[in-house]
């Protein structure tokens, strides 16, 4: 089985702001039990290979350029601190979220890392996170009453509302491609019951529309071509 990245946000906070430099002091990671009823043992973080390159992302998106990076990073009070260097100077989205996090609007941090070794609780029923390779750390948490708020402050937002809009519009392709595939198969396995009732039509007075596993008749024709209808159409709003 592939190992995939855990993201977390783990009560993480501004400790501190350099407006000269455009740093921030994060609490990237605590030894605190996060909402998935799981902990992370923060004396078994492994940095090296995030130290080979250490980005920070908006919102764990890889296909678009950092918007920082740590340059500094230590364990502090048994938990994991460290500085972000925003690219303020090199990115115009970069200074709107470092403006953002500066004023209040954001706050939070989210670790990306991949679990190495783990162990069960059972009397507390709950999962320990022993060894974990830190990958990448994201910003993240930006509510619409956020950026509302911003907006009211008089603060520019529009890099950030663009980027929300783009990356929006990507789940949007990305949902009506999933949802392509499942009518694709739909349509095949229909069209093969089609064909395997002409077949044996010789021996039926009567084609019966499927049934599903409940007992109840299955999606007809009519419903299958307008729902490919509402696809195609879907797509062609998104492309436009």
């Amino acid at each position: 089985m592939t190992k995939k990245l855990i993201y977390k946000k783990l009560g993480t906070k501004v400790v501190s702001v350099n407006e000269e430099t455009y740093e921030i002091d994060f609490i990237f990671s605590t030894g605190d039990t996060d909402r998935h009823d799981e902990i992370i043992d923060q004396k078994g973080w492994k940095l090296t290979e995030f130290l080979s390159n250490p980005v920070v992302l908006f919102a764990h998106d890889q296909h678009n350029p950092a918007v920082g990076k740590v340059v500094s990073v230590s364990m502090e009070n048994g938990q994991l601190e460290g500085r972000v260097k925003f690219a303020a100077e090199e990115y115009p989205f970069a200074k709107v979220l470092f403006n953002l996090y500066k004023n209040g609007f954001m706050r939070a941090v989210s670790v990306g890392f991949m679990n190495l070794k783990y162990s069960f609780d059972e009397a507390k029923e709950q999962l320990i996170l022993l060894e974990n390779e830190l990958y990448e750390l994201s910003l993240v948490n930006v509510p619409a009453n956020a950026q509302a708020l911003a907006k009211c402050a008089g603060m520019d937002i529009e890099p950030l509302e663009k980027r929300l809009a783009d990356m929006d519009a990507k789940r949007r392709v990305e949902f009506v491609e999933e949802k392509s595939d499942d009518i694709e198969k739909m349509v095949s396995e229909i069209l093969q019951k089609q064909l395997q009732r002409s077949d044996d039509s010789d021996k039926k007075t009567k084609v019966e529309t499927p049934r599903a596993r409940d007992g109840k008749k299955g999606m007809s024709n009519k419903k299958i071509n307008k729902a490919i209808r509402e696809l195609l159409r879907e797509k062609k709003n998104i492309k436009s």
